[in-house]
């Protein structure tokens, strides 16, 4: 049976624009290869004299240093290094004294004017059992191996995959173009003398981690934070902990699946269990809540809540991060505070300007006249709200001590 999620209110940073999963403590499975060896293919056009070289064994069914002598006037010595590419593209093949056009290849290669050259390269690869997803990173993985972060603990892996020699599994995925953030130009595995298994024992590292999932156009992007031990110490330390962070853009699957951690279940009991949360001790009068966007919340209140909420210390002008532990991880969520009647619209409002009064340095004049053109907004039965007695102690009650003292400046002096 699946535990239910707790829920708490934490005090980290609002995430910025872009943010769909703010995600801390989850574990993941996580193999990864360095520097893999494979096959890119380029595209560079032909010079001049590659093309009449070419042109020259096309029509002489050959060409020879003393040929390209004597209908150029250039060194023979030449022709081997203009030769090169044409012989690497397989436009010519080499015979005793000279060159040869090679069947088919070289009528092709003459009509585009350009050159198909398979060249090796170097590629860090990561892949994720769990959501079977394989993704091409940039230079992240030398932070894992540079500061030797050792995963917390290693977990079964489907023996059909892990028992798979690497290079087959990899030069597969690649032929198949289902390895995120790879060149299009990359289209083989290289040649690797090494064909263990992939997951060797039919073990992945497992890693605790946190992840931040960001909206960048249409695609998602996972800044991941993997933590873990290493053997070495810096001087000072006591711990051998470290982390490192890497990007992995195309990881959908993975992204999904810690998306949907920042939904907020609806029962009602579950719903009990937030507004608890955002009281701080169990409460009545449970609001409503809805989701405004991907990691946003918001939470309805009427007068009744909305004075609940204030009673037990909240800002009613600030917005909560909710903190959501579930078994594979932990969310976080921004809940907003929504004025569903007059009087919830008061008590938010109220804290609104107190709010800006202390962030602008407003003086008692200008809190004054504030907070008279507020009360010109409320019905007359909420307008005890703002009087001067009732505004300071919820001043005070916000630790907004500036204030208090401000709104009592004219009682306190009043023989000046």
């Amino acid at each position: 049976m699946t535990a239910r999620p707790t829920f708490t209110v934490t005090r980290i940073p609002r995430p910025d624009e872009g943010t769909v999963a703010l995600i801390d403590d989850a574990v993941l499975l996580l193999a990864y290869w360095r520097r893999v060896p494979v096959r890119k293919q380029t595209t560079s056009a032909l010079s001049r004299l590659e093309l009449f070289v070419l042109e020259i064994a096309a029509t002489l069914g050959g060409v020879r240093e003393r040929d390209l002598t004597a209908i150029t006037g250039l060194p023979g010595q030449l022709l081997a290094p203009l030769a090169r590419r044409l012989l690497r593209a397989g436009a010519l093949i080499p015979v005793p004294g000279g060159y040869a056009p090679a069947p088919d290849q070289a009528a092709q290669v003459f009509a585009a004017g350009r050159l198909r050259e398979i060249r090796e390269a170097r590629v860090d690869l990561v892949y994720l059992p769990e959501t079977d997803e394989m993704i091409s990173v940039g230079d992240g993985l030398a932070s894992i191996d540079n500061r030797r972060l050792d995963p917390t603990g290693q977990a079964p892996a489907a023996a059909e995959i892990a028992r798979t020699p690497w290079p087959e599994f990899i030069g597969d995925r690649i032929r198949s173009h289902r390895i995120a953030g790879l060149s299009p130009d990359i289209v083989d595995i290289g040649p690797s003398a090494d064909h263990s298994p992939l997951l060797p024992g039919d073990f992945c590292p497992v890693y605790r981690c946190n992840a931040q999932v960001r909206r960048r156009g249409p695609a998602l992007t996972v800044e991941l934070t993997l933590k873990g031990t290493s053997p070495r110490k810096r001087r000072g330390e006591t711990s051998g902990l470290r982390q490192a962070t890497i990007s992995l853009g195309g990881a959908d699957r993975l992204a999904a699946g810690w998306s949907a951690a920042t939904v907020l279940p609806q029962q009602p009991a579950d719903r009990a269990e937030i507004w608890t949360a955002l009281l701080g001790r169990p409460g009545e009068d449970v609001p409503a809540i809805e989701q405004v966007d991907a990691i946003t919340w918001r939470v309805h209140l009427t007068e009744a809540s909305a004075r609940q909420l204030a009673d037990s210390g909240r800002d009613l002008a600030q917005s909560l991060m909710l903190r959501i532990a579930a078994e594979a991880c932990t969310a976080h969520v921004v809940v907003e505070l929504f004025a569903t009647d007059p009087g919830s619209r008061a008590l938010i409002d109220r804290d609104r300007v107190l709010a800006q009064a202390e962030w602008t340095g407003a003086d008692l004049a200008d809190l004054e006249k504030a907070l008279a053109h507020l009360a010109g907004e409320l019905p007359y039965e909420l307008s005890g709200l703002l009087v001067p007695a009732a505004v300071r102690d919820r001043a005070w009650q916000l630790k907004r001590y500036h204030l208090a003292y401000t709104l009592r400046r004219r009682e306190d002096f009043r023989y000046a």
